[in-house]
Parts: C-alpha cells; sequence; structure tokens
C-alpha cells in the first residue's frame, strides 16, 4: 500500500520524466492494477512516439490481461495496432532490428484471436510472406528495460545446464536469442518452438549504461514470458538493477507438459561406448540422473554432461572422455537434453507436491 502511495505521488507531480512514468506503469502492471498501469504507459507512448518501446509496451500491457483468460476484442485490435506501427516505421538506428521481436509478437496475438474466434487480425499493411502459417512458440521471454542507451542482456538457463546468451545464441534444444541490443531499451527475446519438460531459469545482466535517471538512479528490467499453444499463458514482472556487470536471476519457469497438455514421454536411460571399449550409460531414476560405467555405477546424482560435438567428446562430472566414430552425436545430444529436462521437471513436481502436502497441513 505505502509502494501504491509512492507511485501515485510520482503521477500527482506531474513530472514528464518518461523513465520515471514507464517505472511507475510497470510496477502497477505488477501490483495487479493494469487499467491504470495501461494509462500511464499510453501517456508515456503520447510523450515519446519516436521510441518503437512505446508502442511495444501498449500491445504487451493489452497482451497480459487477454493471455490470463479476459478476452476482449478491442483490446487485441489496439495491441495489434501498436506492433503494426512498429514494423512500418522507420526507428533511429539504434532501435535496428526491433522489428523481428515486433513480429513474433504479432504473431501471437493473432494466433490467440483466431483461436477465440477474431479473425481477419493480420495487418492488412503488413505482407503476407512475413506471416508464417505454421507459427509455433511454445516458450518466448521477452527482456526490456526502462531507460535509453542502455545494455542489459538477458540469459537463459536451460533444463539440461545449458545457458543461452549472446555468445550461445543457438541451443540444441532449438532456443533461439534474438539481437543482442547494446542501445536502446531492447528487447532481447529468447525462443523455443517446442520447449522440453523442466526449469526454465531467466537472468539479466546489467552490463552498461550510457544513461542514468536523474529520478530514478537505476533501471528497471521488464520481463514478460509468454507460453504460446492452445491454452496461452503469460507471465510479469519488473526488478531493479543498480549493479553494473552484475548477473541476477530474475524468474524461473516450470515447463511440464507440451501444447496439447499431454506429459512428454521421458528418456529413461542413454547407452554409447567410448573410445576406450568402456559401456557409457546414464540412467533417470526420477528427478535423478545416475552414471554407470561397464555397468557399475561411477556417478550418484550426475549434475552435468557436456557433448562438445566438433571434438567429439563429453564432460561428466569427474572427468572426461571420447565417443568412438559411429556414435550419432546430434541424437546423443537430443537424449540428454530430453532426460535432464524430464528431471528437472520430476524435480519441480516433487517440490510442488511438498509444498501442497504442507499447505494442507496447517
Amino acid at each position: 500500500e505505502a509502494a501504491m502511495q509512492i507511485c501515485t505521488n510520482c503521477l500527482e507531480s506531474r513530472l514528464q520524466d518518461v523513465q520515471m512514468m514507464r517505472c511507475v506503469g510497470y510496477f502497477l502492471l505488477k501490483s495487479g492494477r493494469c487499467s491504470l498501469g495501461l494509462a500511464v504507459l499510453d501517456r508515456v507512448r503520447e510523450l515519446a512516439p519516436v521510441e518503437p518501446q512505446s508502442f511495444l509496451d501498449g500491445a504487451l500491457a493489452r497482451a497480459l490481461p487477454l493471455f490470463q483468460g479476459h478476452l476482449c476484442e478491442e483490446s487485441l485490435r489496439k495491441a495489434v495496432d501498436l506492433i503494426t506501427i512498429v514494423l512500418t516505421h522507420v526507428w533511429a538506428d539504434r532501435f535496428s532490428e526491433v522489428e523481428w521481436p515486433a513480429l513474433i509478437l504479432l504473431h501471437m496475438l493473432c494466433q490467440f484471436g483466431e483461436r477465440s474466434g477474431i479473425t481477419d487480425l493480420w495487418p492488412q499493411s503488413i505482407d503476407v510472406s512475413l506471416r508464417t502459417l505454421d507459427f509455433s512458440a511454445g516458450l518466448v521471454v521477452w527482456l526490456g528495460w526502462d531507460t535509453d542507451k542502455t545494455d542489459i542482456d538477458l540469459h537463459v538457463v536451460e533444463p539440461s545446464g545449458n545457458e543461452v546468451y549472446y555468445s550461445n545464441k543457438r541451443s540444441l534444444i532449438g532456443g533461439h536469442l534474438s539481437k543482442d541490443f547494446t542501445q536502446g531499451y531492447g528487447p532481447e527475446l529468447y525462443l523455443l518452438k517446442d520447449p522440453p519438460a523442466g526449469k526454465y531459469v531467466v537472468k539479466a545482466k546489467y552490463y552498461a549504461s550510457h544513461q542514468q535517471s536523474i529520478l530514478t538512479g537505476a533501471t528497471s528490467a521488464v520481463i514478460w514470458a509468454l507460453q504460446g499453444g492452445s491454452s496461452p499463458k503469460i507471465r510479469f514482472d519488473t526488478v531493479r538493477l543498480d549493479r553494473n556487470k552484475e548477473k541476477m536471476e530474475i524468474m524461473a519457469l516450470t515447463v511440464g507438459a507440451d501444447h496439447h497438455g499431454n506429459r512428454r514421454q521421458a528418456c529413461m536411460e542413454i547407452t554409447f561406448t567410448d573410445v576406450d571399449g568402456d559401456l557409457v550409460s546414464l540412467r533417470r531414476k526420477g528427478c535423478r540422473i545416475d552414471e554407470y560405467l561397464n555397468g557399475k555405477l561411477e556417478i550418484k546424482g550426475v549434475r552435468n554432461f557436456t557433448i562438445d560435438v566438433n571434438k567429439r567428446t563429453y564432460h561428466d562430472d569427474f572427468g572426461f572422455g571420447e565417443f568412438r566414430p559411429e556414435e550419432d552425436l546430434t541424437e546423443l545430444c537430443r537424449l540428454r537434453d530430453s532426460m535432464f529436462a524430464s528431471a528437472a521437471g520430476a524435480a519441480a513436481d516433487s517440490a510442488d507436491d511438498h509444498r501442497n502436502r504442507r499447505q494442507a497441513c496447517m
């Protein structure tokens, strides 16, 4: 309540500071005051019409109640209109390639509308060749910020432990990171078409800022997590960043089912032979993965098992080895990711069950 009072005091002061108003708008959304937060962000768009973030914020703020089950055709069409402006306007060079994340969001909104019986959403001013008819976005993580001329980096740790970021933009399970924005407001996107079950940890690294607000003294990282499919979901959060070069965990997401709501088939065992002729096996038991060598338990509770496809080597918790030439490393990588993702999903389910039992006893 005190924080809400401070926010309303900021608005009543009539200071036309765009970054301060964005910060207030984000906080209102986080607090569940969506209508008031949207009104503030719409006012920001009037004050800063030369920044694409102003239009993307308005579209995302309207998507928030939509993806939470509150269908409003007027809000949906307005969100599409705002994205259309981002796609058709010529922006300053520091906003170059902002069209790619805007196009992803446009696809998700049009897909949502069609599944809700609202057609003809695709803008007439956008060439239909830009539309992907079989578009699918199982998981989209969207990172923006409220301070211009700032560089915040998006990091997503996948269930296998692989970390996707600006120096490792593509993952073996299909994860892809958009352009590394070093100016403007972002956004940076992580896109995964068909996410394996498990826990995805979202982090932000405040890399550099060439501008800091006198009023707020820091930068807000704004995170949107959108899950597509027949029952789309959306999560929103915002955190304050004020320490350069520090990487901060800002959200954790658990994916437990595919787009059709069915539990993924778990990979329970992986077996291969290394160059020494030893039979190596990874076996999953619930949320734990054990490593066996020639049938004998070698490592109980494997934490990491990385595969270097180019060097044809693997590294586990205790050391490394080499694969024989006939081993299909692409398939082994796929099976490993599926196994670790399933184990992470089982761990998350176990934690949820434990928490529910504790609440039931209270």
